[in-house]
This record gives C-alpha cells, structure tokens and sequence, in this order.
C-alpha cells in the first residue's frame, strides 16, 4: 500500500512539473527547451487481450489466478492516453563550445485507460537522453532510452494455454517493469578509414509475481515473465569507399540472461543464458544520391549453459541487422529496417530466432496534410529448443505476426496537429497441427493460439 501511494504521488509529481514546464515554455521558451507539449489520443481496440479463443469453448480449469484476468477473445475497449513532454537540448546552453555537440534529455510519460478492460491501465514513463561530444578526431556517442511501467503485477491468464507469443506480448508490455535499451560509441575517424569501440544493453526487469500452478492443472495458462538481458561489446573498423559510403569489419562479444524459475515452477532449473561471439561485415553510409542506410551481418558462435534446454549447446547461427532509407522524391520517403537474430524467451526457458522485416512510406501531399503506410512481418521460432521431460520433446512452437498500418497527420496551425490512425494485426502459426499431433498433449494447438485485432484511434497534440 505505502510502495502505492509512494508511486501515485511520484506519479502526480511528474505531471505536475511536466504541466508546468510547458505553461512556462507558451510564456517564456528558452532555446535549450526544444521541445514541450501534451497529446491527447481516444480509440477503440477489437482484442485487447490478443487472444485466439473464443470464451465458449475454452477448456475447463479451476478459475483465474487471484489477482489475474483471463485472456478472452474479441474483448474490445475504448481506451484514451494522455502524453506530456518536454525535451531540452543543454548543449545550447555552451554556446560555441565545440566539445559537446549534443546533450538532449527528453520526458513523456503515458497515462493509458481501457475502459472496459481496467486491468490493463498503465502509466509508462518514458526518458531518453543523447550526448554527443567531439574533439579532433575523436567523437563519442551515447543513446539511452529508459522505461518505468506502472502497471499490474499480475500477468493475464490464458486458458489451455492457448496464447501466441506475439499476442501476450503486448499485455506483457502494461506490466510492471523496467526496460533500458543503451548504446555507446567511440570513433577514431581519419580520412580513409575510421576505428569504432562499441557497446550495448537491452534488459528487461519484470517485476510481474512468480506463480506456480499444480501440475494436474493443465489447462492453465498463467504467464510467469523472467528478466531478460542482451549485453555486448566490440568494435568496428571501416574502410571509406569514399567521403559518404564505407564498409567494415565488425566484432562482438557478448551474453544473454534469462532467470531461472523458482523449483515450484520448474523443478528443472532451466535456463538458456548463453555467451555468443559474432563477426559482422558491412556497409554503411550513402549508397546512391537518393538512398542511405547501415547493414551488418555475419556468423553468430553460441555456448548456452549447461542446463538450457537446446537441441545443440555450441550452435552457429546467423545475425543480421539493417535500416534502409529512400528519399524517393521531395515528397515521399521510404524506409526499410531488418533484423534477425537470438533472443530468450521472457514467458519460459528456451531461446528462439526472431526475425523482424519492416516497410514503411510517408508521402506529403501538402505542408500541412501528410499520409503514412506501414507494414511489417515478424516471425519467432522456438524449435531450436526442448521441453526436459522424462522424454524430451521438441518444443513446436513458430509464431508470425503481420501487421498492417495507415495513418493521416494534419497540422492544424503550427501548434495544434491531428492524427488518425488504424492499425490490423493478424497472428498466425506455421507449425501444423499435423506436427503438433507428433506431440505430447500439453503442446499448444496451432489454430487457437491464432489471433486478429483492429485498433483505431484519433490524436491530437498542442506544442507550447
């Protein structure tokens, strides 16, 4: 009760001062205040729970974890958020102190309400700062982004398990948690060639409460998160094609965390952390007049601990990442971004390869009226792992998630912007329910775990 009422009142705080900073911003706007403004946005959301089984015929089991709510289909809500932020840029502040050439720090929580799904109301703090400094030959770069999630400690419950990995992911993300995604970069740039030290983190700190079911309840479906981290570092060393494209030569070392269930829930003590090295080739930089981009990609060398449940322990797998933009015209601009790698699982103990294919197209058609389309394919395999049992058994999970977007973005005056937006997602599974007969009783059906959501919504910001 007081860790409540500690977090509503840090809660009211914030806003407080956010309200504040942007009355004093429409006043008296200094020029390191870059930016202050609140938005306000209302929609309607078909499937609030990404759910693929529809309550009539959910199997029997003793009732929802207290605390929990169960997952059904097609339970839709009107919901509203609430957005303030300022940003402000320090560096102004040095005048023509040439060291740092950037410092910007940037808050805007969001206050979500689903009117008839409360469980999921959340309020995500979002902070962001960028330094930028350089000296002769020297820059250094560092990107933090961190997320505090005020929302239930409960996970939603699932009946016969019957949830897609993409589709509990985003209830997971109204959960009480932490997220921080860090990057930092050193480059030594001279006229040829360049030599850049890097490092990263993604971790995730899920504060959702560990529960276990009896073992003769098979048919629930409660998701016990698990921390989560991915930290690496290396460097990169690039040879200039010429003053705007370069390709390079890249090496990583890293590792991944997953926690370890309490022995009530997995009497196992399962876990796939895993150490892994990579060697990436690349290019970077401005291929064309009109296109840009960075790719990298490359083996991928992997040594899980002893007790991951994993077909192979030392495996070699493939990573690649890339952005691709296209300035198509004074009006229309493209841009393409790719990922596949490694992951751990945050709802179990096995790894899985993610795969994540992005397009989106933004076109003006006036300096007011501006119009974008999305689409983007993502795919998480879990066959890489086993389930340890008295015979293992593969672990025939291969979800895919499809989405598609379009929005239009009107500017009202120069402070005042309109957005309306509508989103579908379909979730799909690429295992057979032919293979999925191969296993035990327990393995999840193909076709309920599957899953379709609409979302459309209608924003509106004021900059001070």
């Amino acid at each position: 009760m007081q860790n409540q009422l500690a977090r509503n009142a840090r809660t009211t705080a914030i806003l407080l001062f956010s309200t504040v900073a942007a009355a004093f911003a429409q006043t008296n706007q200094p020029a390191w205040l870059t930016e202050a403004s609140i938005a306000i946005r209302g929609g309607y959301d078909n499937n609030v729970f990404m759910s693929g089984c529809d309550p009539r015929y959910l199997p029997v089991y003793a009732g929802p974890v207290p605390g929990s709510v169960t997952a059904e289909k097609n339970h839709g809500s009107f919901f509203e958020m609430l957005t303030p932020k300022v940003a402000a840029d320090f560096a102004k502040l040095l005048g023509g102190d040439n060291l740092v050439q950037t410092l910007t720090f940037s808050y805007a929580p969001d206050f979500v309400a689903y009117d008839d799904a409360p469980s999921e109301d959340y309020i995500a703090h979002r902070l962001a700062a960028t330094i930028v400094l350089k000296c002769h030959d020297l820059a250094f770069a560092l990107d933090e982004g961190f997320t505090d999630i005020e929302g239930r400690k409960y996970a939603a419950t699932y009946p016969g398990k019957y949830f897609s990995s993409y589709g509990h992911g985003f209830v997971r993300e109204r959960r009480d948690q932490f997220q921080d995604r860090t990057t930092a970069t050193l480059t030594y740039d001279q006229e040829s060639w360049f030599f850049r030290p890097t490092a990263s983190l993604l971790g995730y700190d899920l504060h959702t409460d560990l529960i276990a079911i009896p073992s003769s309840s098979v048919n629930y479906g409660y998701l016990n998160y698990v921390d989560r981290s991915d930290l690496n570092g290396g460097a990169d060393l690039g040879y200039k094609l010429n003053k705007d494209l370069a390709v390079t030569l890249g090496y990583r070392a890293g590792e991944q965390y997953q926690q370890r269930l309490p022995f009530a829930i997995d009497p196992y003590g399962q876990t796939s952390d895993n150490d892994y090295q990579r060697v990436l080739l690349g290019i970077e930089g401005k291929l064309t007049s009109w296109l840009s981009g960075k790719l990298q990609a490359g083996p991928d060398f992997r040594s899980y601990d002893a007790a991951a449940p994993v077909r192979e322990h030392d495996p070699v797998t493939f990573y690649g990442e890339g952005v691709l933009t296209a300035i198509a015209s004074a009006y229309d601009t493209i841009a393409f971004n790719y990922r596949q790698w490694r992951w751990v699982s945050s709802t179990g103990c096995v790894p899985y390869n993610d795969n994540t294919f992005g397009l989106t197209y933004k076109h003006q058609f006036t300096d007011r009226l501006m119009g974008r389309l999305g689409f983007c394919v993502q795919s998480s395999d879990y066959n890489v792992g086993e389930v340890i049992s008295a015979t293992p058994i593969p672990n025939y999970r291969n979800d895919w998630m499809y989405t598609a977007a379009a929005g239009v973005q009107y500017a009202l005056t120069s402070r005042i912007t309109l957005d309306l937006a509508y989103a579908a997602t379909l979730g799909r599974n690429a295992q057979g329910d032919a293979d999925l007969s191969q296993a035990s009783g327990s393995q999840l059906p193909a076709t309920k775990r599957e899953f379709d959501d609409q979302v459309v919504s209608l924003g509106v910001q004021y900059k001070f």
